[in-house]
């Protein structure tokens, strides 16, 4: 897993993660900087960790909260990508949430992380 999905599932422990700050994340750990280029590798990650039962995508309400997506991956994919490359609001475009396996993974990659309990 690379630097980028990893940071997404660290700060997935406390909070859900927007698309800007998984970007922000591809900012920093690649070379990446096209607007193109960008899209495509949040896309990658994101297909990587909700692939691996890591992350759901969904969208937050103020009245809800966070509330994962019913569309298949490949539906969910093509939504983030159009917003990313045509709104100018893409940064909200979706939530990614940890999974019980991605704060799992958090926790095992943290020296002196106590399991939780079961």
């Amino acid at each position: 897993m690379n630097r980028s999905a990893q940071k997404v599932l660290e700060a997935g422990r406390d909070d859900w993660v927007s698309l800007a700050e998984l970007e922000s994340y591809v900012r920093e750990f690649s070379a990446v900087t096209s607007a193109e280029e960008l899209a495509q590798r949040d896309l990658e990650i994101i297909t990587e960790l909700v692939e691996g039962g890591f992350v759901e995508i969904g969208s937050v309400t103020e009245e809800v909260g966070f509330k994962a997506w019913d569309a298949p991956l490949p539906e969910a994919l093509e939504q983030i990508r159009n917003a990313r490359l045509h709104s100018d609001d893409w940064a909200w475009a979706c939530w990614l949430a940890n999974t019980e396996l991605g704060n799992q993974f958090v926790r095992a990659q943290t020296p002196g992380e106590a399991p939780s309990p079961e």
